[in-house]
């Protein structure tokens, strides 16, 4: 599995089409070959920030979705951004629950 996480922080004058753009790439986003997940969550921290998840079934697919239209129009959006969009994937071999904090006593 691959998880990305992007980190975008809008100019205030640009929130609103950042928003709408993110949101509108959101289901054909989750509609894309190996998608496990795409969620979009707003900082609480920071009225202009936005970070995207997305978990990928594996990297060939995720390769895919950085060549797809979608993807295109979201990188089109950084226009939108007061400083570069940070992303960071991660490739993860295993994955753990519950369970693990159960086993250290939580």
């Amino acid at each position: 599995m691959v998880i990305v996480i992007i980190k975008m922080k809008a100019l205030p004058e640009k929130w609103l089409e950042l928003k709408q753009s993110v949101l509108a790439l959101a289901e054909p986003t989750r509609k894309e070959k190996g998608c496990l997940g795409h969620d979009i969550f707003q900082d609480i921290e920071n009225d202009n920030g936005l970070s995207l998840i997305d978990l990928w079934e594996n990297r060939e697919d995720l390769d895919a979705h950085l060549r797809s239209d979608t993807f295109t129009v979201l990188m089109g959006t950084r226009y939108l951004l007061s400083r570069p969009l940070e992303i960071t994937m991660n490739e993860v071999s295993h994955s753990s629950g519950w369970e693990a904090v159960e086993a250290v006593g939580g």
